[in-house]
């Protein structure tokens, strides 16, 4: 018994079939629509979002200034204390009492606190 009756199919229908889909432009056009659509929604729920939130950072080290409170993306809290923003530079204080300063990217800060104040520099000694 052949293979073709036991899986019940007919192979000289499926090539028929085929041939059939090719011809027509609308089923093609069908065929392409579910991954169009995966795409859409690929953009709209990761692509889109990423974009927004990368303008939102570029937009926040541009506005970085002396004085602002900030962490960086390894965690550290510090005040800046000079930006360079030509070569991307800024410099921040993360001791008080020995004046201890890192140099570092403009990119490796993560978010702004806001600025330091004198009164929120004596609440914190």
């Amino acid at each position: 018994m052949p293979f073709a009756e036991v899986a019940g199919f007919s192979w000289p229908l499926l090539a028929q079939e085929a041939g059939a889909a090719a011809n027509d432009p609308l089923k093609v056009v069908f065929g392409y629509l579910p991954l169009v659509m995966i795409g859409l929604v690929f953009f709209f729920v990761i692509l889109r979002p990423q974009q927004r939130e990368r303008q939102r950072q570029d937009e926040m080290l541009k506005q970085i200034k002396k004085n602002d409170r900030v962490v960086t993306t390894g965690g550290i809290f510090g005040v800046v204390t000079s930006v360079v923003t030509e070569s991307g530079e800024v410099t921040i204080r993360v001791d008080e009492k020995n004046d201890t300063k890192i140099r570092m990217q403009l990119s490796a800060i993560a978010r702004v606190l806001g600025d330091e104040t004198p009164a929120t520099k004596t609440e914190a000694t």
